[in-house]
């Protein structure tokens, strides 16, 4: 099974101000232009490479623990929909957030394999103690 992530960062959370006025025969629908600001969010999502389906998680930041948060809810989601895939590459550019020690334990711990931070290839940015 081969998946793709990635995230869109800085969605605006936008609210109509007023409604709009529905279509009717002879006219267009109307939308007022004002609106209501909510924040940004942030979307990370999962690509099923060989059905095409997604999976996404929406995120008020885009934290390491959220990208954890979403590998597990993808990891979850795929074992009731596809059950007999037994082994996953999950494509990922390098954000920080992608390959920090926590995702890799996560990894780690998903594919049953030992977990030795002292074996792993630091990024630029890696801290280990």
């Amino acid at each position: 099974m081969v998946l793709s992530t990635d995230e869109k960062t800085s969605i605006q959370a936008l609210e109509r101000k007023h409604p709009g006025k529905p279509a009717s025969p002879g006219h267009v629908a109307l939308r007022e232009p004002d609106y209501i600001r909510h924040g940004t969010r942030c979307l990370l999502a999962t690509f099923v490479v060989p059905t095409g389906l997604v999976y996404g998680d929406v995120t008020a930041q885009r934290t390491n623990e959220d990208y954890r948060t979403h590998v597990r809810h993808v990891v979850n989601w795929l074992g009731r929909h596809y059950a007999e895939a037994t082994k996953f590459h999950w494509v990922m550019d390098n954000l920080n957030t992608h390959w920090s020690l926590p995702v890799c334990e996560l990894f780690a711990r998903l594919n049953k394999v030992a977990f030795e931070p002292k074996k792993l290839q630091c990024g630029p940015h890696d801290v280990r103690s």
